[in-house]
C-alpha cells in the first residue's frame, strides 16, 4: 500500500559466463513484493514440487477478512438489537469493511494460487488450471516445459513507502527464449536462497544469484 519499488542491477551479468544472462532483463519482473516470506518450496511427492503459501501469508490475508467482516457485522448487530438507529453513518463501516474483506479475499486467493513443477510430465505452471485440463497447454498464461528452463534468476528490489521500507527478493524462471516467469517475491533472503538452490538442484539448472552477499 503506497510502496514504491526500486530495482537496479549492481553487478555484471557476465559473471555468470552465459550469453543469455547478458541479454535478459535484471530489473524486477513483479513490482512491490512483501516484507515477509509468502511462499515455501514443498515436495508434494517424488516427482512433484510446489511453492505453497506460508502460514504467515494465510494469516495476513485472513486478518484483513476478519477485520472487514467485523466492521460490517458489528454495527448491524447493534441496530437489530435496538441499541443503535439506522443512520447514514452505518454506511461508513459497511464500505470500509467491504474494502478490507475484498482485499483479504484477493490476497488469500493470490497466496493460494498453485505454483507447480511436475517432473514426471516435464512441465511447470502457475494457476488453478492445470495443463492436463486444457487441449493446448501453451495457451496457459504461465506455463513452460521444464526442458525450456535455462536458469533460475534471484534478484532484489528496495520497496519504500511512507510508513515502511524493506527489501523483497524475487525468484524467476529464465527460459531459453529469454522470457522470465515469476515464482515468488518476498522478504526472507535466507529462505529465498535455500528454496532457489533446492529447486536448481531438482531441475538441474543454475541459480543466477544477483544479490550482494
Amino acid at each position: 500500500m503506497g510502496i514504491a519499488a526500486e530495482s537496479k542491477p549492481v553487478f555484471d551479468p557476465a559473471l555468470f559466463n552465459d550469453p543469455l544472462a547478458a541479454r535478459i532483463d535484471w530489473h524486477s519482473l513483479r513490482q512491490g513484493g512483501a516484507s515477509f516470506r509468502t511462499r515455501r518450496l514443498v515436495q508434494e511427492d517424488l516427482d512433484r514440487w510446489a511453492f505453497k503459501p506460508t502460514p504467515g501469508a494465510l494469516l495476513f490475508s485472513l486478518v484483513f477478512m476478519v477485520l472487514g467482516l467485523a466492521a460490517i457485522i458489528v454495527p448491524f448487530i447493534g441496530f437489530f438489537a435496538g441499541k443503535t438507529e439506522m443512520e447514514w453513518g452505518l454506511l461508513i463501516p459497511l464500505l470500509v469493511g467491504s474494502v478490507f474483506t475484498a482485499a483479504g479475499g484477493f490476497m488469500f486467493r493470490w497466496f493460494t494460487r498453485p505454483v507447480v513443477f511436475d517432473i514426471r510430465n516435464g512441465c511447470f505452471w502457475k494457476g488453478r488450471t492445470t495443463p492436463m485440463q486444457v487441449v493446448n497447454s501453451s495457451a496457459l498464461k504461465c506455463y513452460a516445459k521444464l526442458e525450456d528452463v535455462h536458469a533460475l534468476q534471484l534478484i532484489s528490489e528496495y520497496c519504500s513507502g511512507k510508513d515502511s521500507s524493506y527489501f523483497s527478493y524475487e525468484l524467476n524462471l529464465v527460459l531459453n527464449s529469454g522470457e522470465r516467469l515469476n515464482l515468488f517475491d518476498h522478504g526472507n533472503l535466507k529462505k529465498a536462497r535455500s528454496d532457489a538452490e533446492m529447486l536448481g538442484r531438482t531441475l538441474g539448472r543454475p541459480v543466477w544469484d544477483a544479490i550482494q552477499r
